[in-house]
Parts: C-alpha cells; sequence; structure tokens
C-alpha cells in the first residue's frame, strides 16, 4: 500500500513540476515577445523624432528659419506614443526643448536673433544625441534576448 502510495504521490509531483515548468516557461516567452514589441515601437518612435528635428534643422538651412510650428505640431501629434514608448531622460528632454521652443515663438522678433539661433540648433543636435544613445543603450540592455 506504501508503494502505491509513493508511486502516486511522485507522479503528482512530476506532473506539477511538468507544469509548472510549462508556465514559467511560456510566461517568459510572452514577456519577451512584449519587450521586443515595446522596442520595435521605441525604435520606431526614435526614427519619427530624429526625422521631425532634421526636418527643422533642413528648414533653416534652405529658409534661414526653423520650421518650429511644424515641429510642435509633430510633439502634439506624438505626445501619447512618446509617453507610452520612450524612457523617462527622452520625454523630459523632449518636454524641455518643446517648452523652449514655446517660449521662442511666443517672444518678439528678436527671437531670432543669432544667438537664439545657435542655441536652438544647439539644443536640437544635443537631443538627437540623446535619442541616438538611448537607442543605442536599449540595443545593448536587450542584445542577448535571442539566446
Amino acid at each position: 500500500m506504501s508503494e502505491g502510495l509513493l508511486v502516486l504521490l511522485g507522479a503528482i509531483a512530476g506532473a506539477a513540476a511538468s507544469a509548472l515548468t510549462i508556465y514559467f516557461t511560456e510566461r517568459q516567452r510572452n514577456v519577451n515577445a512584449l519587450n521586443a514589441r515595446l522596442r520595435e515601437k521605441r525604435e520606431e518612435l526614435y526614427c519619427k523624432i530624429i526625422d521631425a528635428l532634421y526636418f527643422c534643422l533642413d528648414s533653416y538651412i534652405d529658409n534661414k528659419n526653423y520650421d518650429l510650428d511644424t515641429l510642435f505640431n509633430f510633439y502634439i501629434s506624438k505626445r501619447t506614443e512618446v509617453i507610452l514608448y520612450a524612457s523617462y531622460k527622452i520625454v523630459r528632454k523632449f518636454r524641455d526643448l518643446i517648452e523652449f521652443i514655446g517660449e521662442t515663438q511666443s517672444s518678439p522678433a528678436s527671437s531670432y536673433s543669432p544667438e537664439r539661433v545657435t542655441i536652438i540648433r544647439e539644443k536640437i543636435v544635443l537631443f538627437i544625441n540623446a535619442v541616438r544613445n538611448d537607442l543605442i543603450a536599449d540595443k545593448n540592455e536587450h542584445f542577448d534576448e535571442g539566446l
């Protein structure tokens, strides 16, 4: 009788261990898939941000005037995506850049003085570099996901 009971307990323990192994394996696979999708969304968003910033810089080269309205409208249209997918550092820097641009637009006509133009360009270039660095750090952090 005790031998049969031990066999039954062994079978129950093996089934439980197997079920737990399958559960945790599937759970980890789902977490990895979710992280991969979030990283893809973040990469797409960062590429759109960089494109918008380069468009703003190019507008100065073409017209000698930054297209700040387009950049501001881009931020308004992508605000939710920025909050959802971007890192906290990028969200904060993007918000600071847009606030600076808003201050520039609300100030008098001298807002496009050479000093102000240089500051805007430097802020945009620094923000582009921050986005690139965040993207590189994100890729390095999740490099071993395929293993």
